[in-house]
């Protein structure tokens, strides 16, 4: 970055910054209020001490933007390095003021940012950016969080020369007088603004790489990067591991496993980080994601866009596998959805075991070079976001009290009844010439017990007339809800007297 910033002055600053417009280079996703206050952090790439440029100067800078109330308090700057052409997976996790997950916010991401000086060629999720002016930001494109409050971008850098590679990621760039070399590109998330978010600018430096020994790939490793999972939103299942990578040599020692619970219909944003075998990200390598993973016995369906889980597949066959490349800082990237309408039943906590039986779940499995993987399974468990709805369940059969006299109430007790949702109960009485003995599940009494309708009774009560005289009573009563409709046929009361 250049010291643009330092040309301005206070009173420019704040007039340009609160008259931005939102015009995008690409259309919006639906639109959502925006949340006033959001705290917005970068997952991936991780940036830290060992490969961001000048970190404590740039902070500085950032503290000083605060100060002059420009941006939210909280500011993070942090300039780092990727070759040229390279891609870059930008995710971040936004939350609100007490750290909750920010479910279907949309934000924006601002590329080659106004003021920025950034000249970098680059596509931001498929679109192309101008260099960024005084005026405005090179262009912005928009996603909306997933069911864990997370949003990934995808930048891909398309110019053919860059500048100098550092010797250290420590150091400084190293640009000519001129400035024709720069070549950079800045990034900022934004919900409901600059001052009311709490955000992160990112700069990377695209650098033309020397030559450079080919990775070590023989047994990588590969960690889940986002959802950010621990043991208050998953479970860890440390006897798998034991199971599949201890008791059985299924996989290599150092396996993680855990289960988590989201939505049926909702998204997820899955990144994994790669490193090779002396613990540096693994750049540009082939990456596989087995879904519904061989033997597993997944029963979700899920889809990338693209490849949807065959449940139908073999039990030792993988469901899917969804394919791609690692990144300039060796994360992947997949959007999958879930596409089952009906799922388990809502878990009690995000920490509840997974149910026994009627699961609905999918397994997860990260491969870069096979068996020798040390990497991070993950099963993901889908609940109905509506009640689990079950039909009516007869536990005691419906039955009649009362003295069969003319003038006296015969009353109709319903029986016991399970279902849900709870089921409603009507009942329809009838006038016998033969008496039955024992209750039924039909729908209506059978011919040979020469039944009559008795019209109009509809309640669980009956009086005794003079034409039942004589006659048999029974009753019908049919219990109902949306998922079925069952039915309890009395037997006859004595003879009416």
């Amino acid at each position: 970055m250049k010291l643009s910033w330092k040309k301005l002055t206070a009173t420019l600053a704040v007039a340009a910054f609160s008259t931005l417009g939102l015009s995008a280079i690409s259309p919006a996703q639906a639109a959502t209020t925006p949340y006033v206050g959001a705290k917005i952090t970068l997952v991936t790439p991780v940036l830290d001490a060992g490969n961001t440029s000048e970190a404590t100067k740039n902070q500085a800078m950032a503290n000083g933007w605060v100060a002059n109330g420009w941006f939210g308090e909280g500011l993070i700057y942090q300039r780092s390095w990727a070759p040229v052409g390279s891609k870059i997976y930008l995710t971040y996790h936004v939350a609100d003021d007490k750290g909750a997950p920010l479910v279907g916010q949309t934000v924006i991401l601002r590329c080659n940012k106004q003021y920025s000086d950034s000249r970098a060629q680059i596509l931001c999720d498929g679109v192309k950016a101008k260099d960024a002016t005084s005026a405005a930001d090179g262009g912005r494109v928009s996603r909306v969080t997933d069911a864990f409050g997370n949003v990934t971008f995808t930048v891909q850098n398309l110019d053919s020369e860059g500048e100098t590679m550092p010797a250290k990621w420590t150091d400084a760039p190293i640009i000519s007088e001129d400035g024709l070399d720069d070549t950079h590109a800045q990034f900022l998330p934004q919900i409901a603004g600059e001052k009311p978010d709490h955000s992160v600018i990112s700069e990377f430096h695209f650098y033309t790489p020397g030559s450079s020994a080919a990775q070590p790939i023989t047994s990588p490793t590969t960690r889940l990067a986002a959802p950010q999972l621990t043991d208050t939103n998953s479970i860890h299942r440390s006897d798998l591991e034991t199971l599949f990578s201890v008791t059985n040599n299924w996989y290599k020692p150092g396996i993680g496993f855990r289960q988590v619970y989201a939505a049926a219909g909702s998204s997820t944003n899955l990144v994994y980080n790669v490193k090779d075998d002396n613990g540096a990200p693994l750049i540009n390598a082939p990456f596989k994601l087995k879904v519904g993973k061989a033997n597993s016995k997944s029963t979700a369906k899920v889809t990338n866009g693209t490849t949807a889980t065959n449940t139908a597949a073999a039990e030792n066959a993988d469901q899917a596998v969804w394919e791609t490349t690692t990144d300039a800082f060796g994360n992947v990237f997949f959007d999958f959805k879930s596409t089952d309408t009906v799922g388990e039943p809502v878990p009690a906590s995000a920490i509840a075991p997974v149910p026994t039986t009627g699961a609905k779940f999918t397994q997860m499995w990260p491969d870069v070079a096979g068996a020798n993987d040390v990497a991070d399974m993950i099963e993901f468990h889908f609940y109905s976001a509506q009640p689990v709805t079950v039909a009516p369940v007869m536990k005691t059969a419906a039955s009649l009290s009362g003295t069969a006299k003319v003038g006296s109430t015969i009353t109709v007790n319903k029986g016991s009844w399970t279902g849900t949702p709870t089921p409603t109960y009507t009942y329809k009485w009838y006038r016998c010439t033969v008496s039955a003995s024992s209750a039924s599940t039909a729908s209506a009494p059978s011919a040979a017990a020469k039944c009559a309708v008795i019209s109009g009774k509809t309640t669980s009560t009956y009086k005794l007339t003079t034409t039942d005289k004589s006659k048999y009573i029974r009753v019908l009563v049919t219990v109902k809800n949306s998922k079925g409709t069952k039915y309890s046929l009395t037997k006859t009361t004595g003879k009416v007297g």
